[in-house]
């Protein structure tokens, strides 16, 4: 059942174009949000907010070039950039070289819109980030060479890192422990799914809920040293977590960002089961 991940070629192409489906449906988000005035000196996503943040990044000169880049024209022109380059991207792809060249501008505009843009985020825009930073490392170093698996395994130590701090932290909220998280979550206005209003009031429900995401998060780097099939078990929890948290908290681009790097997962899964 996994024979579609069983190639390097196919687990990359499949995820390269998982990344660039997000990486556009999250730069129309940016765009509407942008049109909107969302980013706007009136709001608290305005770059005169954002910029009083600690950091090099917003001192001197690189804090005089910044000014000029997320201006309102400015902010503008790079969200539309980012999308012309993605739909290049996809023409691109099969030629390694100018697929390669096309993500690395991408990697470069998505650490600026992360320095523009932190409030508020769910880390889509971080692990997209991950991804297309692996991606050209792949590309760009070439078929001839063996070097180019950096990419991927900087992918996947990326994202499975991720999913451990994530239940590093949960795991030393006593709000997760109890399992008063999840409740906490189903009660927001932003967040909320009234048709799961009873993990509200099964306390036993909503602490299991809790505790298997808590221990799936912290187990997941051990994917790789549990003898398959049975190491695909993380990978489908995995799938189903993201769409359960698109379903009842309206992640999309978190759940599409994420789930772009399981064909590597299945690919390096598999690649070991048999040996290699």
């Amino acid at each position: 059942m996994w024979n579609i991940f069983i190639t390097e070629e196919k687990a990359v192409w499949i995820t390269t174009a998982m990344v660039l489906c997000t990486a556009f449906f999250m730069s129309i988000e940016y765009l509407f949000s942008w049109k909107r005035g969302k980013f706007s000196e009136e709001t608290f996503f305005s770059w005169s907010v954002t910029q009083s943040r600690p950091g090099w990044i917003y001192r001197g000169w690189s804090l005089r070039l910044l000014n000029h880049l997320f201006d309102k024209h400015g902010f503008g022109f790079l969200i539309g950039t980012r999308l012309l380059l993605i739909v290049i991207a996809f023409v691109c792809m099969g030629k390694d070289a100018y697929l390669g060249s096309c993500l690395a501008l991408l990697s470069g505009m998505s650490c600026l819109l992360n320095i523009r843009h932190f409030q508020g985020k769910d880390g889509a825009d971080e692990s997209l980030t991950v991804l297309l930073f692996g991606l050209t490392v792949y590309y760009l170093i070439g078929p001839t060479s063996s070097l180019r698996f950096v990419g991927i395994a900087f992918i996947i130590a990326q994202i499975s890192l991720s999913y451990f701090i994530s239940g590093y932290y949960k795991i030393k909220s006593k709000t997760w422990r109890s399992g008063q998280a999840i409740q906490n979550v189903l009660a927001t206005k932003i967040y909320g799914q009234p048709s799961l209003v009873f993990l509200m009031k099964n306390s036993y429900l909503s602490r299991f809920t809790c505790w298997t995401i808590v221990l799936w998060e912290l187990t997941f780097p051990i994917i790789f040293l549990v003898a398959a099939p049975l190491s695909f078990s993380w990978l489908v929890m995995g799938v189903a977590f993201h769409l359960a948290m698109a379903f009842i908290m309206g992640l999309n681009t978190f759940m599409m960002s994420f789930l772009s790097s399981y064909p590597l997962f299945f690919f390096a899964l598999y690649y070991l089961s048999i040996g290699h």
